[in-house]
């Protein structure tokens, strides 16, 4: 574990609870090796993404087991932005992470990376 997993670990401990259920399956998010400048490779499928510093933080505390709550909450500290600005966003990042099969919605399920039906629209 790297220091920043180390320390998103600890916020997210800071506001969870350890005897949730997580509420989506981050496996497939194991995988994702993220390097400097934001590239991100996954060792499984091959696929190559992008990723901000923002979107690297927020998918440290997944890895870590954090809420929609929990995500929304860094968001906001991270960008000081509006809660329903961070909540629309953080929708629309886990959609994204959903389309490409690295999220499913709960631990029980596998991500499918051909589900297409959570889509975000920009204003």
């Amino acid at each position: 574990m790297t220091m920043i997993d180390e320390r998103l670990a600890s916020l997210v401990k800071a506001g969870g609870r350890a005897d949730a259920r997580p509420e989506w399956n981050v496996r497939p998010l194991g995988a994702l090796r993220i390097g400097g400048e934001g590239f991100a490779f996954h060792e499984t499928t091959g696929a190559m993404f992008t990723l901000s510093a923002t979107a690297a933080e927020l998918v440290g505390l997944l890895r870590s087991g954090a809420n929609r709550e929990q995500l929304i909450d860094a968001l906001c500290r991270r960008c000081r932005i509006a809660r329903s600005v961070a909540a629309r966003d953080t929708g629309r990042f886990l959609a994204m992470l959903r389309r490409e099969g690295l999220l499913a919605d709960h631990a029980d399920q596998k991500p499918d990376s051909q589900d297409r039906t959570l889509t975000a629209s920009c204003p």
